[in-house]
């Protein structure tokens, strides 16, 4: 009888503990933007390990995504045990292993970090979208006032070249040598503004 009350007694409190785990994950995925950092640190606390870490695969090494404790875990081979969140990353721990009773507990924060990896993921992705949208906004602007600045030079340069080839008025020469000095002026503008798209495009 004392036994069984002893071992309840444990099984009582273990469960005290996994609830107490599982409610301070909620609340650090609810209370953080970037809940990875905690999650890691939460988790290295709950099951008093050494270190933890989320390894993320690049190419043939890996790279921490975050870490909570030392020395920090390099490689799946670095820790005691190590789960799969995603296609390319990894829980790592070291330390006690964890006993088959915690292991539902520490599935949950798997759970949270594989989600707080892919929140990750998708808020670089807007990142990169806005990115786009503000590049392609602000060249649709450029070309419209690249067009503009374009038409407007050659339709001077087009009128002034129509009239002086036109048969209905007759130009005297200082009149021909003005209009063609405005045109070669224009032509001078012209030529700057392509000089400059050109420089624009050699920075970009």
């Amino acid at each position: 009888l004392v036994d069984l009350v002893a071992r309840r007694a444990a099984e009582a409190e273990r469960a005290r503990a996994q609830s107490t785990a599982l409610a301070r994950l909620a609340a650090t995925v609810a209370a953080s933007d970037d809940p990875l950092i905690r999650l890691v640190d939460d988790l290295r606390r709950t099951f008093d390990l050494d270190a933890v870490a989320v390894l993320r695969r690049d190419g043939d090494r890996w790279h921490a995504q975050a870490c909570s404790g030392k020395p920090c875990p390099q490689s799946p081979d670095d820790g005691t045990d190590s789960l799969e969140l995603d296609s390319s990353s990894v829980l790592v721990l070291r330390g006690p292993r964890t006993p088959a009773d915690d292991r539902r507990v520490l599935a949950a924060f798997a759970a949270q970090l594989a989600l707080a990896i892919d929140k990750q993921s998708l808020e670089a992705e807007a990142v990169r979208a806005r990115g786009l949208a503000e590049a392609n906004r602000l060249r649709t602007s450029l070309l419209s006032a690249v067009s503009h600045d374009l038409r407007t030079p050659l339709a001077t340069i087009k009128a002034w070249l129509t009239g002086l080839l036109g048969d209905d008025v007759q130009f005297d020469r200082h009149a021909t040598d003005e209009i063609v000095r405005a045109a070669v002026g224009e032509v001078d503008r012209l030529n700057a503004l392509v000089g400059n798209l050109l420089d624009m495009s050699r920075l970009q």
